[in-house]
């Protein structure tokens, strides 16, 4: 299992590219499919790490939603064919608070952490 810290730092680093990918808008979003399958992987894969995190941890930021972060993931993975663009659009509104979160976590893990591998 991956170190917790390596683990929030991915997660910060596909936020990054979440923002990047909904720069242009929610016009940009809903009809170009590229953009759609870039944000679709990126929230796929911040839930996937998200599960790797233990719920201790998580549970120091309980004014994020966990829970549906991981749910939305199994949704885009498995359940796409129902996927519904205008709640994935929706919630890029919360990376700034997902963002938040995530460095506050950084900050509550012991200075050991980062060199464990």
């Amino acid at each position: 299992m991956r170190p917790a810290r390596i683990v929030l730092d991915d997660i910060l680093r596909h936020i990054d590219y979440l923002q990047q990918f909904v720069a242009d808008g929610e016009d940009t979003f809903i009809h170009d499919i590229k953009t759609q399958f870039a944000v679709r992987l990126a929230y796929q894969l911040i839930g996937d790490m998200v599960k790797q995190l233990p719920e201790s941890l998580l549970a120091l930021q309980p004014q994020i939603n966990w829970r549906d972060l991981k749910g939305m993931r199994e949704i885009l993975a498995h359940q796409y064919f129902q996927l519904d663009l205008e709640i994935v659009w929706n919630s890029t509104d919360d990376l700034p608070a997902l963002r938040a979160a995530v460095e506050a976590l950084l900050t509550t893990l012991p200075l050991e952490d980062e060199d464990a591998s």
